[in-house]
């Protein structure tokens, strides 16, 4: 991922997800390709954080309460913003 949106960017966040596969054929074994919609809430060293949903009150800023996805950087395959 050469470039990151700013943090608040909503945007698509296309990833690679581990996938764990149990009594099958080695064949079968790959990885699930994943679509985040959200914010981008952070960007540490090795990973983002994406938020999908934000919980009103009075927690802003980087201890906001909601829900979220912290994606590897290495997984990341692409990110594209959504314009409003």
């Amino acid at each position: 991922m050469k470039r990151l949106p700013p943090i608040g960017t909503l945007a698509r966040f296309h990833w690679d997800d581990i996938c764990a596969h149990t009594n099958a054929l080695a064949s079968e074994a790959k990885v699930c390709r994943c679509v985040t919609i959200g914010l981008l809430h952070a960007a540490k060293r090795d990973h983002i954080v994406v938020a999908t949903s934000l919980f009103e009150g009075d927690q802003k800023g980087p201890e906001a309460c909601g829900d979220f996805v912290a994606i590897p950087r290495g997984v990341l395959r692409k990110i594209e913003p959504i314009k409003s």
